[in-house]
């Protein structure tokens, strides 16, 4: 899959502009707040139908303008796909080849992304890393995002009853019942999901990490499950789960919220068996997100058959030199379309200049250059 297009009107800090991409590696420099970011936040849109860096699609919209209009032309195998993004003060439309997508479709173009944002998914609340994890397994599983929702639902039911304050506590555990099986079987499929997922990015991020530092270290992405440690067995998860709903019946009544489930899963970044978040140093931080990135895109492509676009935003001032260098080692001998953002061109380690399209971004305005400079 490859952009072949974008135009961008009234979106962010863009008027009007029209952009034709290389089918390999695409730079933006500039200094920063000039628009550079929002070129990637722009593609992102037709991957998920949401920002990566607002919740609020209104943001989006150029300021003092009634409507921002974006349109992308994708080229793949089977043919050419036109992606059109309307966005208005009320409401965010989507479109593919002029058929209407729901404004809530979350899978549009193959993208993976890194930001320097995300280099706080390892010291954030837990439910940001669980989210990524459900994120990477719908890549592959579209059944599990359903899941992930109708679980959300089961929960919402019990929290209700928990928080009823019509109910005796005695009468509340007897309506629990029903939603206590739902959650116990929901949840276990879950648990199952996530556990395979986890396992299968451990393998190739530890490939990736190694790549990236040269060194020996043992990356993995750990999943601490709400119940402790346990081995990933149906009937062994079931029986915690069940174990777990008794003995916390009554911390729940007080607590009036649900204390026993899969939304209260962990996943601890860590080295060598030690935890990024507490022991690691910021090149430590900074080279595992960027090799579960690298990971991410390897295990799409490989089941896929196609590798996805790659965002990178700001990501050679992530780095230093030696991390810098293997990193754009291995973006060049990979073969899916990659686009990069930067302040300082001269942090973009290529070996050849091949296969380069390089642009200015300067106050919302873009022109293409010459590579090297």
């Amino acid at each position: 899959m490859k952009v072949l297009s974008l135009s961008l009107t009234h979106f962010r800090n863009f008027s009007s502009e029209q952009l034709s991409f290389g089918e390999r590696f695409n730079i933006f420099v500039g200094k920063n707040a000039q628009g550079k970011t929002n070129i990637l936040e722009a593609l992102f849109l037709f991957a998920t139908g949401s920002s990566f860096r607002t919740s609020e699609f209104r943001n989006l919209i150029q300021w003092q303008e009634p409507r921002s209009f974006l349109e992308a032309e994708v080229d793949r195998p089977e043919g050419k796909d036109v992606w059109s993004c309307s966005l208005t003060a009320k409401e965010k439309q989507i479109h593919k080849n002029g058929k209407a997508l729901s404004s809530r479709f979350k899978r549009g173009l193959d993208v993976v992304l890194f930001s320097p944002e995300e280099i706080l998914l390892l010291r954030d609340l837990p439910s940001a890393r669980r989210a990524y994890i459900d994120h990477f397994v719908s890549r592959f599983l579209p059944q599990h995002r359903p899941l992930v929702r109708n679980y959300e639902k089961i929960l919402s039911h019990r929290n209700a009853i928990l928080k009823d304050d019509l109910l005796r506590d005695e009468e509340k555990l007897t309506r629990l019942k029903d939603w206590n099986r739902q959650l116990l079987v929901q949840g276990t499929q879950i648990i199952l999901i996530r556990a395979s997922a986890v396992d299968e990015l451990n393998l190739e991020l530890q490939r990736q990490y190694a790549s990236i530092v040269r060194k020996d270290e043992e990356a993995a992405f750990v999943y601490m499950p709400f119940c402790g440690k346990i081995a990933f067995i149906k009937g062994e998860i079931e029986s915690r789960f069940e174990e777990h709903l008794d003995r916390r019946a009554r911390d729940e009544l007080i607590r009036r919220i649900s204390l026993v489930g899969p939304q209260r899963d962990d996943f601890i970044a860590s080295l060598s068996g030690n935890a990024i978040a507490h022991f690691g140093s910021q090149g430590e931080h900074r080279s595992f997100i960027l090799a579960m990135k690298v990971a991410e895109l390897e295990l799409t492509s490989k089941k896929e058959g196609a590798q996805p676009l790659f965002l990178l935003d700001d990501v050679a001032s992530e780095l230093d030199e030696a991390r810098n260098a293997s990193f754009f080692e291995y973006l060049q001998q990979s073969q899916g379309q990659i686009f990069i953002t930067t302040t300082d061109i001269h942090q973009i380690r290529f070996s050849s200049h091949d296969h380069i399209k390089l642009f200015n971004v300067s106050a919302g305005k873009v022109k293409s250059l010459l590579f090297p400079l």
